[in-house]
């Protein structure tokens, strides 16, 4: 037997049955209007009650295109019933004046229904679906928020016996400067400061955001954040390109979390580009709005992954933790800001958007 994906190979199998279904009622809608019409042609005319019946059997398929298609629908399929009703008022009939009035007005009642009933079906459609995403961002904001509290949990249950292991190392490690075994401690406590790093990131994601909003110019905060990792990023052979707007004012921002947003996003080119490369920091400013896009030569992001990069524990890395970029839009987000991937050929692109002034934010700012 064959199914619907097989008539219709270039669509899936979901795709399909949305297509036929909408081909169904379009058919169930046309045959219904048309028979409605025959009983008009077929039925004599001095028939007069039953041709009262049959010209409010025309609502029906209106009012259900108005449901299932919108206002575009309804009124489509008021005008097709006109269509289908006009002739039989117009050249069956000999009626007076004012009762073909009548009968045209019943028909401009037609279009008025089927558009004004399918725009409220719209809005209906429309609010439930926004109903819908804001359900799904309140179980969002609450998973996130229970695994914030099962992440600090358990970062601060490993972390006194990760500082003591730590310490131990580092004790060991002056014991047995000269001897051969010195390499293991060496990989023993870069491991742990790995652990460690996970566990901040983790601590990091888990704390809401505590802002500290002070008048800054947002390129000393890049060119600090810059000179801090250049170390790091001149021994893996990357270069950091970053020239400020020639007239640039001061804002008002959380320097922290600002720097370490570019930290984290700096950190993560460079991951990206093992073989070393180049990063350009693109920094334009155009009313309250402040962009900076971050331009690396690195493996880049596939489209697919475009959206979901942002995710929690989404990583692409063996090692990665999948929360330095999650991290970054937490803390976006908290300014008022924004921060999404863009599709580039080469290389990935992030876009970082700040306001320079987040009024609606200042007032309940901690100095």
């Amino acid at each position: 037997m064959r199914t619907f994906s097989s008539l219709m190979p270039g669509l899936g199998k979901a795709k399909s049955v949305r297509l036929f279904t909408h081909l169904y009622i379009h058919l169930f809608l046309v045959l219904l209007v048309i028979g409605v019409s025959f009983l008009h042609y077929f039925t004599p005319i001095h028939y007069h009650p039953l041709h009262a019946f049959y010209q409010r059997l025309y609502y029906l398929p209106i009012l259900a295109a108005a449901y299932r298609l919108g206002w575009r629908g309804g009124l489509g399929y008021a005008l097709f019933s006109a269509l289908g009703y006009l002739p039989h008022i117009t050249w069956q009939w000999d009626w007076d004046g004012g009762i073909l009035l009548g009968q045209y007005l019943e028909i401009v009642l037609f279009i008025c229904i089927g558009a004004w009933v399918g725009a409220l079906f719209d809005l209906t459609r429309r609010q439930a679906d926004l109903v819908r995403n804001q359900q799904k961002v309140i179980e969002k904001a609450d998973r996130l928020a229970l695994m914030g509290q099962l992440a600090a949990g358990l970062a601060h249950e490993i972390r006194n016996p990760l500082n003591a292991l730590m310490g131990s190392v580092d004790i060991v490690s002056r014991k047995l400067k000269d001897e051969p075994e010195i390499e293991f401690t060496g990989i023993m406590d870069r491991e742990l400061r790995r652990m460690q790093h996970t566990l901040d990131e983790f601590l990091s994601f888990a704390r809401p955001p505590q802002l500290h909003l002070l008048p800054h110019k947002l390129s000393d905060i890049i060119n600090s954040v810059i000179q801090m990792g250049l170390r790091i990023m001149e021994k893996d052979q990357v270069k950091v390109n970053y020239s400020p707007p020639s007239h640039e004012s001061q804002g008002v921002f959380d320097a922290q979390g600002i720097r370490q947003i570019i930290l984290n996003l700096l950190m993560n080119a460079r991951q990206h580009m093992p073989q070393g490369g180049v990063i350009d920091i693109l920094h334009t400013e155009r009313e309250n709005n402040l962009t900076l896009t971050f331009k690396d030569t690195g493996t880049g992001i596939p489209p697919e992954n475009l959206e979901l990069v942002f995710n929690p524990f989404f990583t692409t890395r063996a090692q990665g933790t999948g929360l330095g970029l999650s991290l970054c839009r937490q803390l976006s987000e908290s300014m008022g800001g924004s921060i999404k991937a863009l599709a580039c050929e080469n290389g990935a692109c992030i876009e970082l958007t700040l306001l320079k002034n987040p009024t609606h934010l200042i007032v309940g700012a901690k100095a």
